[in-house]
């Protein structure tokens, strides 16, 4: 599986569930949208891209196991989006079915998981819930279904958070959520016997203390939080000026001669330096019938200050 990481720290599905919302904003704010753009931009440093233009959920689907069956239901017009319609989608796996009611909203209206015995006719695609279909709540989560990977299911949130996106993982037709967490970029899965799986990814921690306003003190102190080594401050140095900047030029008109004067009077006003810093790490979580275990390993990748 390559390199992996980990640390015995993870956010909640609560925790994701309280996400950055950029769609949403620019749908709310109308007129409000080029005063939002220099904030979207230094967002858009941060965030993983969706691996495809029709897959919102950020993962590489080519990650995943391909399903043995997918069907659609269309529901009619949406009411968020003028000439596209709501739909049911149903994606089948030895042994369970995933279903989606996408409203045209950001996340989907609805995730269930519903049995698929092997020998037995494929449950319906279909709106209404079926007497044995379980629809995914635990913890509030809500978000999209990005694929499933010997036998467990991966849900990703519906919007991004702390530069990253959060995932949640289930073992169907259990809608328990057996681990979540957030990542920066692809998840890498292998199997783990006896019947588990692994995931590796860059994790995101956030920190309670600016590593550029107290430095390696700082430092030291996130990463202890999450086993790894302390990160180079050099490195957190030039990451937070690459985020203030983007934050900032959208404010100052690009080519005037009082422009870089502009940022500057931004930067000092908006005081970055003591924004608490976010660290990535990379991280693999086992998770079987005993359970979730994660396991850090090497030395902080990224640095940045929070949003």
């Amino acid at each position: 599986m390559g390199e992996a990481g980990s640390g015995s720290r993870h956010a909640g599905p609560g925790a994701i569930r309280r996400k950055l919302n950029a769609s949403d904003a620019l749908r709310k704010a109308g007129g409000m949208t080029a005063r939002l753009a220099p904030c979207l931009a230094a967002l858009a440093l941060l965030l993983p891209a969706p691996a495809r233009a029709d897959d919102p959920t950020g993962f590489d689907a080519t990650r995943f196991d391909p399903p043995a069956a997918q069907r659609t239901v269309d529901l009619g017009p949406a009411d968020t989006v003028p000439g596209e319609n709501k739909q049911v989608r149903c994606t089948y796996y030895p042994g369970f079915m995933v279903k989606e009611i996408y409203a045209r909203e950001v996340g989907d209206a609805q995730l269930s998981l519903l049995p698929a015995p092997p020998g037995h006719p494929l449950p319906p695609c279909q709106q209404a819930n079926l007497a044995d279909e379980q629809v995914v709540t635990d913890g509030g989560w809500t978000g999209y279904f990005a694929g499933a990977f010997s036998g467990y299911a991966v849900f990703t949130a519906a919007d991004g958070i702390h530069g990253g996106l959060g995932f949640a993982v289930v073992k169907p037709p259990s809608p328990r959520i057996l681990y979540s967490a957030i990542a920066k970029g692809p998840l890498t899965l292998a199997v783990h016997p006896p019947g588990g799986i692994a995931i590796g990814f860059a994790a995101i921690h956030a920190g309670a203390c600016s590593v550029i306003a107290e430095g390696a003190a700082c430092a030291k102190r996130i990463a202890q939080e999450v086993g790894v080594a302390p990160p180079d401050i050099a490195m957190c140095r030039r990451r937070y000026d690459q985020v203030k900047r983007a934050d900032t030029a959208g404010w100052c008109p690009a080519g005037d001669a009082h422009a870089e004067g502009c940022v500057q009077q931004q930067l000092r006003a908006a005081e970055w330096d003591a924004s608490p810093s976010f660290l990535v790490y990379r991280l693999e979580v086992t998770l079987d019938a005993k359970g979730a275990a994660a396991h850090p390993a090497g030395t902080t990748q990224d640095c940045w200050p929070s949003e």
